[in-house]
């Protein structure tokens, strides 16, 4: 579980990942009962897991050099090499085979042009020489992409309808939360990174600068977020929809001045403090479409 970096609240967070693309597309609840969206879920899933699995094994040496997050490296020892490996490229098959159902299902084949940019991105992110992880806003930007901004393209075209001009803001939120956070995430790296020579924002412009560039993104994707769900649910949900950002930008901002004043951030404070913030707001995301189907 480890590996695949399923500790608590990250799973809910991917579910959900998984299913915003239909959500959004959908108008009648039919449309999202379908095996073609089933298929393109599960595919989800496992593009998004192999990519992970690929960043911890990937990591290893860095992982063991930092204090808070040395239980990754130990868990890659556990497994091993070869089977994490063999995890690695099962689940990368299965995402391309499950696109390929669903594409077959409803005949738009570029599901599958969806699944395997996906999981080219996360090789980028993570295998040299592109590594992007190492190259500053690139990896933010391009593991952002991976990880929402494909699986949304490939469940949302799994419903069988065009992309509408309410999804690109919708996407791009996605995409500008994932980055802010991510960007945010890595700051208990610091000295790590810079050991090991990631050129990753916070090793670049320091731990203050960094969270600022952070909230400067996730600002953005709270401003595209309201605006995408205003133009495709209204004021009220739109509201309801972007609030757990919103609170999550408020948290960041506070802990840049604590960070700026010379406190430090710790990677189990934001995964077990901030990140069910994250989770309740990408579930309700998630279920937001729903209620409005159903009109609750």
């Amino acid at each position: 579980m480890v590996l695949h970096r399923l500790q608590y609240p990250l799973p809910i967070m991917y579910g959900c990942a998984a299913v915003w693309g239909a959500g959004f597309a959908a108008y009648h609840v039919e449309q999202v009962v379908t095996f073609a969206v089933l298929l393109a879920c599960l595919g989800n899933i496992a593009g998004m897991l192999s990519g992970l699995a690929l960043n911890v094994v990937l990591d290893v040496d860095t992982d063991r050099r930092h204090q808070e997050k040395s239980y990754l490296a130990d868990a890659v020892e556990r497994v091993g090499n070869r089977r994490a490996a063999a995890w690695i490229v099962g689940m990368a098959a299965g995402s391309v085979v499950a696109a390929f159902g669903a594409a077959a299902d409803t005949g738009s084949w570029w599901l599958c042009l969806a699944a395997v940019g996906t999981l080219l991105l996360h090789i980028a992110y993570n295998v040299d020489p592109v590594r992007l992880k190492r190259r500053g806003l690139y990896g933010p930007l391009v593991f952002a992409v991976a990880m929402v901004g494909g699986p949304f393209l490939l469940s949302y075209g799994a419903v069988g309808t065009e992309l509408t001009p309410a999804a690109i803001p919708f996407v791009l939120a996605l995409i500008a939360l994932n980055m802010g956070r991510t960007v945010w995430w890595s700051v208990p790296d610091h000295e790590a990174d810079i050991r090991d020579a990631m050129a990753t924002p916070v090793a670049r412009h320091g731990p203050g600068r960094a969270l600022g560039i952070a909230c400067t993104i996730l600002f953005a994707g709270v401003v595209l977020l309201f605006w995408a769900l205003w133009w495709r649910f209204g004021v009220v949900l739109a509201v309801l929809g972007s609030t757990a950002e919103a609170l999550l930008l408020i948290g960041m901002i506070r802990s840049t001045r604590r960070v700026m004043a010379g406190q430090s951030l710790r990677a189990e404070h934001q995964r077990l403090r901030t990140m069910p913030l994250v989770a309740a707001g990408s579930v309700f995301l998630a279920a937001l479409p729903l209620l409005a189907m159903t009109g609750a």
